[in-house]
């Protein structure tokens, strides 16, 4: 794959050194979970990387490097992945700094899509899992859904994948929208 999408209309620009693939398999029985076991999985497997509500990998320094999209088609989920992987000075975007082989292009993906076959994660776990991986967890953040603004304290994301953001003392959860933190 050489191209990639975003959320929404935005578009995924492929640099030199940046994955773009995608793959199949069952979801999770709660559907809106997959993505985020995803984001986990492909953390996990680089040993390197936070994850950002919704869909967004990120470096240690909180840059985005990739993210996950999961469109369900007749009860398959189509997991797209898009990571930017190294630091060049010909990129426009940060990578998470991976040391590359010459065939990464051909090996990571299965290698990754091979490691997320191995290490499924049950529901009820993909909350716990993502929330130690959060790069924002209980800071202060903005959600943008609809154009309007809101802001608070990032808490955690629920039992669905939503996010659950302290606003004025209230928590309160969010299905989709946008976080800046």
């Amino acid at each position: 794959q050489t191209s990639g999408r975003g959320r929404g209309e935005n578009s995924w620009l492929h640099q030199t050194h940046a994955l773009a693939f995608s793959f199949t398999l069952k979801p999770l029985e709660i559907l809106t979970l997959t993505s985020l076991e995803a984001a986990v999985n492909v953390c996990k497997f680089l040993n390197k990387g936070q994850v950002k509500w919704p869909n967004d990998i990120l470096n240690f320094n909180k840059q985005k490097v990739g993210g996950i999209l999961i469109n369900i088609i007749d009860g398959v989920a189509v997991v797209g992945v898009g990571i930017n992987l190294s630091n060049s000075a010909n990129d426009v975007y940060p990578g998470i700094d991976l040391e590359l082989s010459e065939n990464y292009k051909e090996v990571l993906p299965i290698k990754i899509y091979e490691y997320f076959l191995n290490n499924r994660i049950f529901s009820e776990l993909v909350a716990n899992e993502w929330n130690k991986l959060c790069a924002h967890l209980n800071s202060k953040v903005t959600l943008i859904e609809n154009e309007k603004k809101m802001i608070g304290t990032f808490k955690k994301i629920g039992p669905h994948g939503e996010a659950q953001i302290n606003i004025n003392g209230e928590l309160k959860s969010f299905y989709n929208g946008s976080l800046v933190i």
